[in-house]
């Protein structure tokens, strides 16, 4: 058994009181926290650390990211500059996720984890896509994570801008993965781009799998108007309604962004206990 005891913080605890402890101490043992507090000046760690006043608190989570955005910077796309959200995405990131490979995702991660450490945030949602080489692909991830050493929540986002469904399948592999053989650090969703992507039966698809396996999911909503008019014109509904529809809503579900949702979308939102970041 190793051991921690880190001394003379000013702790922001975070817990139900909101309590600040100065000169407080945190004690850990084999990489878990058992003790946070005023703790008896006799006890003794295998390693020990003068906080010397300086904060500490509980790790900060990401509850969205794309981790293979980390080969996005400096990076101009050629050509005449975008001038929409819908511009953006085919000249920029629609064309970045479909050049990866599996090293790309690892080190796309592992650059952007690393850095993650540093800042104090571990634990992050993400929401991937590498069309190339989607098989896997949380795998790669995954690794990432565990080289670093911080908590992850995966999910491939499921779209039929290349194939049909495509993602399907790994976003199933992963959480049975995830259940049969994890050990906690590493958790998964049931990933979707947004509804302007996902036709009727792939919208079914996912609602079914991921229902199938009592998962989650984690999909963008309303990040733009275009999203919204797509809702509309295509199916003749309000935006929200499609995943309320298929039953995706819930508490264990994550929408996106939300910049365009109005009053009854909310509502919508509230009454079915799902999460927007």
């Amino acid at each position: 058994m190793s051991s921690l005891l880190i001394r003379n913080a000013h702790l922001v605890t975070l817990d139900e009181a909101n309590r600040c402890i100065e000169n407080g101490s945190v004690y850990v043992e084999d990489e878990r926290i058992v003790a946070v507090g005023k703790i008896a000046p006799g006890v003794s760690a295998d390693r020990e650390f003068d906080a010397g006043g300086n904060v500490v608190m509980p790790g900060l989570i990401n509850t969205h990211h794309h981790l293979y955005s980390t080969f996005a910077r400096g990076f101009t796309p050629p050509g005449s500059p975008a001038t929409d959200f819908e511009e953006i995405l085919g000249k920029l990131w629609w064309k970045l996720d479909k050049a990866l490979d599996a090293e790309d995702v690892y080190y796309s991660a592992l650059l952007a984890l690393m850095e993650a450490a540093r800042k104090g945030c571990t634990t992050i949602i993400d929401h991937h896509a590498s069309p190339s080489c989607s098989e896997g692909s949380l795998d790669h991830l995954e690794q990432a994570f565990r080289d670093v050493g911080l908590s992850g929540c995966l999910c491939y986002e499921v779209s039929d801008r290349n194939a049909e469904g495509e993602g399907i399948e790994e976003n199933l592999r992963y959480i049975r993965q995830c259940r049969e053989t994890g050990d906690g650090q590493m958790t998964a969703l049931f990933g979707m781009h947004a509804q302007m992507t996902l036709g009727a039966k792939t919208l079914d698809r996912c609602a079914e799998a991921g229902l199938s396996v009592d998962a989650g999911f984690h999909v963008h909503v309303a990040e733009d108007l275009c999203d919204v008019r797509a809702a509309r014109e295509t199916y003749g509904k309000p935006i929200m309604d499609r995943f309320v529809d298929a039953g995706i809503a819930g508490p264990k579900s994550i929408f996106v962004h939300g910049v365009h949702l109005g009053p009854e979308a909310m509502e919508q939102l509230r009454a079915t206990d799902s999460m927007l970041v």
